[in-house]
């Protein structure tokens, strides 16, 4: 790959809802390390977002910041108008200003959840899109807070009015979806299952596939173990859908089998005291330790501690744990899900079963413990697996090929049209 820097002009925009550099979350990380990454290989890129916990960028960056804070919801209908009026008067005056050779709409969640009003201004501008994850948000809209009243139960309940605005916006964005991607001259899909999601409509030849990154340089594999303990690690936010009780499960299943083993939870969220319960009803207390929230600055060091990292997700993209977990040499023992499917097809050291089967986890952890000189093995491969396709300074470089291609796209259908 060509390593020299290039004289695009590159205008990020979004450069999603806000990006983070340091304290974690894996759609701000992938932007801001987009950002960061096709800067080393353009001569000037501005980033439009709402708010940015910056890293190290170079010099040739610069971010136009339009408000806004960490944990705003942009489920709430006020909070979303607020931040596209200031994105969409921020966006068009650096369009004008800088007059980009190409517009990335930087905005890593799943199809039909936003709209840039940048195509109103684009002309004959390339334009790419991506990483889309492929899963539709369009339930994520319905769900929009447009007022309501608290159950007994503590739950919010909508008026029938505000339930029939929130699906007709939900219909109106996926349209505006649709013709965003189309407008496309290329689109990127994070795995070949997101690239099947999109709509027909899509030409299939204008998308390419670029995984999210990693910067493997913040991780290491831990050079000496001690103990017979496996040490199991899980990472990530503490939600239902991440099912985190399987997890649990496993864990009893393997001490019920006189297996050493010690869970580590890394992370927090809304089910950490549920889950928690979960574990002292499982009789697994002492077994597991619960962390909480870890910087970015720490996690590296939280990684090397472990021996094998499992997930009982039901539902990920290429997770951002998947690949630090490669990165620091452990194997994955992981429920399916696209992302898991995805990481394992590629060739990744990776035990996929079936989403809620404890039983099954169980065995694809045991087949690992007894085995010392194989999970040593399978740590050097994780390690080299990642290193070749997934570090940042390689999607980096993906990146600015796909501009390339927008280009040459746009110039060729310019032709046609004068023809």
């Amino acid at each position: 790959m060509n390593h020299t820097r290039s004289a695009l002009r590159v205008l990020c925009a979004p450069a999603h809802y806000f990006m983070d550099g340091k304290e974690g979350g894996s759609e701000p990380l992938w932007a801001h390390e987009i950002v960061r990454t096709v800067a080393l290989l353009s001569s000037q890129v501005v980033a439009v977002t709402g708010y940015v916990i910056a890293g190290d960028l170079p010099e040739n960056v610069r971010v136009v910041s339009v408000g806004g804070k960490r944990g705003d919801n942009f489920l709430s209908a006020a909070i979303a108008a607020r931040f596209v009026a200031r994105y969409s008067v921020a966006a068009i005056r650096e369009f004008w200003m800088m007059k980009p050779d190409i517009v990335h709409h930087v905005l890593p969640f799943g199809l039909g959840q936003t709209f840039n009003p940048l195509l109103l201004f684009l002309g004959d501008r390339p334009f790419v899109v991506g990483p889309v994850q492929g899963h539709s948000y369009r339930a994520h809209f319905e769900q929009m807070s447009l007022g309501g009243v608290k159950t007994n139960q503590g739950a919010t309940t909508r008026a029938p009015l505000a339930n029939r605005i929130a699906a007709r916006l939900g219909s109106i964005l996926t349209i505006l979806n649709t013709h965003l991607l189309k407008r496309a001259d290329i689109v990127v899909a994070i795995t070949q299952e997101a690239a099947d999601a999109l709509p027909d409509e899509i030409e299939r030849d204008k998308v390419v596939i670029i995984p999210p990154g990693v910067d493997t340089k913040r991780f290491s594999i831990r050079q000496e173990r001690s103990g017979e303990r496996l040490e199991l690690l899980s990472v990530g936010y503490l939600l239902k859908r991440k099912r985190i009780d399987t997890v649990l499960r496993a864990v009893r299943r393997l001490l019920e089998r006189d297996r050493e083993v010690r869970l580590t939870m890394a992370g927090d969220g809304p089910e950490r005291e549920a889950l928690m319960c979960l574990a002292t009803e499982l009789g697994i207390r002492e077994y597991v330790r619960w962390l909480g929230f870890i910087p970015n600055s720490e996690v590296g060091r939280v990684y090397r501690e472990g021996d094998v990292f499992v997930s009982g997700s039901e539902h990920e993209g290429l997770a951002t744990a998947y690949l630090e977990a490669l990165s620091s040499g452990l194997p994955l023992v992981l429920a399916e899900n696209s992302g898991s499917r995805s990481i394992a097809a590629m060739g990744a050291p990776a035990r996929v079963v079936q989403c809620g089967d404890d039983e099954a986890m169980c065995r694809a952890i045991m087949d690992l413990a007894p085995d010392r000189v194989a999970v040593e093995k399978e740590r050097l491969v994780a390690r080299e697996f990642v290193e070749g396709r997934f570090d940042w300074a390689v999607i980096g470089e993906r990146y600015v090929e796909a501009y390339q291609a927008a280009i040459k796209r746009r110039d060729v259908g310019h032709r046609a049209r004068r023809a």
